[in-house]
């Protein structure tokens, strides 16, 4: 019985390929239409890109399925932090006059310890300095010091004991860098340190 139905399968099979062959050879419109070299240019990747159209459509059914099978996976909520580390945010600006407010209002709404959590505001600005100079030179002056003259020459040139000692603490807002300068035999000469 299963041998009768397959060759009745297989015999089908074969008729409707050989019926498919003969329509490929049917020489009945050749007068009419015949393919040429053009034809079959534009056909072929037109019907290589109908089928990477249809990949994606299937691909983006794939997704909503996906979404909707696994949007009831919601992570559990983290455990609670016992030990917080220490962080460092380092901020670098240059000549961004209308971000940094934003910016820093930013970083100070961060729901971090405050003593665990360091910002560094990295500025070579040519514009910004200039205004911090406009308004209070005092400020600006403190605020080169601190970063060119203190504590440059101890990040270029210190080792890291120095770099541990002096530019952690500067760098965390704990001590201020500073350089004494002052003329030959006039009090302290820098030259000779």
């Amino acid at each position: 019985m299963y041998a009768a139905l397959t060759l009745t399968i297989l015999l089908a099979h074969q008729s409707a390929i050989s019926r498919y062959l003969h329509r490929l050879s049917d020489r009945t419109f050749s007068s009419v239409y015949r393919v040429n070299a053009f034809d079959l240019a534009m056909l072929i990747p037109y019907f290589i890109v109908l089928v990477v159209l249809a990949m994606y459509g299937l691909h983006r059914y794939w997704l909503v399925y996906d979404y909707f099978q696994y949007s009831k996976n919601v992570p559990p909520p983290p455990p609670p932090v016992t030990s917080w580390p220490r962080v460092t945010v380092q901020l670098p600006i240059f000549n961004e006059r209308y971000v940094i407010e934003r910016l820093t209002e930013a970083v100070a709404r961060f729901d971090y310890p405050r003593e665990l959590l360091d910002v560094q505001v990295l500025d070579d600005s040519t514009d910004e300095t200039q205004e911090v100079a406009r308004a209070c030179g005092s400020t600006a002056l403190a605020y080169s010091a601190h970063l060119g003259l203190g504590s440059a020459p101890i990040a270029m040139f210190g080792t890291e004991e120095q770099k541990q000692r002096f530019l952690k603490p500067a760098a965390e807002g704990k001590h201020m860098a500073a350089f004494g300068l002052t003329e030959p035999h006039a009090g302290s000469d820098a030259g000779a340190t």
